[in-house]
């Protein structure tokens, strides 16, 4: 990755100085910013950070909710009349791409679409919050037993146990329900995907846009063969996905 940043910032210099670049990354704007003096170390961190952190639990999430939608057509059909609802029926990943342009808040729209999101999220978290215990940090099991942590030590929560736990989400915790959060539904405190203020997952919103995108990029547009997803459903999944982020 040393090398790949390196040889990114000599090809960004030639590109700039022949006026021929005419796509920008992550990196590129990174790179670009005079306000962010950042080391070679550090950009590879941070990058490191967004390849896998970021493409990898994003990609589960939507292999997760391909799934649970499999499995409860009644929801996917309510998703892809939300879809043809806001962005018309039978447009393409462009057309829809186009729309964001036109209005960047028209995802607001997506209420059910989000909700499927997050009970996919909740049901089978890609990942987990841990963190490292404080001085003097103290916690209250539910017997009333106070357990002593010490400092330096690392706390592990697991998100898959509390979001099954029926004492938080009640008798059907197990069950794929994106109704639970629809509008005027408290969510618990219990939900915890992307960890728990003051310090939760950067990378929240860009999740809650992204997943929906890859769905406006298929699933309402078309059926997909679910009982086999065979190899050219995926690479026409894939096609239209890079349709959509062209035309933005």
């Amino acid at each position: 990755m040393l090398h790949f940043i390196d040889q990114r910032k000599r090809s960004d210099l030639n590109s700039n100085k022949n006026g021929t670049k005419t796509t920008r990354d992550i990196l590129d704007f990174a790179l670009a910013d005079p306000e962010y003096a950042a080391s070679i170390e550090e950009l590879v961190d941070q990058m490191k950070t967004f390849f896998f952190a970021g493409h990898d639990t994003t990609a589960a999430t939507i292999s997760w909710a391909l799934y649970f939608l499999h499995q409860n057509p009644t929801e996917l059909e309510h998703l892809r009349k939300e879809h043809d609802a806001v962005f018309g029926a039978g447009t393409s990943p462009a057309e829809v791409a186009r729309k964001f342009i036109e209005d960047p808040n028209i995802h607001i729209k997506l209420e059910f679409t989000l909700a499927v999101v997050r009970e996919a999220l909740r049901l089978e978290p890609p990942a987990s919050l841990a963190k490292t215990a404080p001085k003097n940090y103290y916690v209250t099991t539910r017997s009333g037993a106070t357990v002593h942590i010490p400092e330096g030590a690392l706390i592990y929560t697991s998100g898959w146990m509390v979001h099954h736990n029926k004492q938080v989400w009640g008798e059907d915790a197990d069950e794929f329900k994106p109704e639970r959060f629809m509008h005027g539904n408290p969510i618990p405190w219990g939900y915890m995907p992307f960890g728990k203020r003051p310090r939760d997952c950067i990378g929240m919103n860009l999740a809650y846009l992204e997943v929906p995108c890859s769905f406006l990029c298929d699933l309402s547009r078309r059926k997909l063969p679910w009982h086999l997803l065979p190899v050219h459903s995926i690479s026409s999944l894939q096609s239209n996905i890079s349709e959509f982020c062209e035309e933005l």
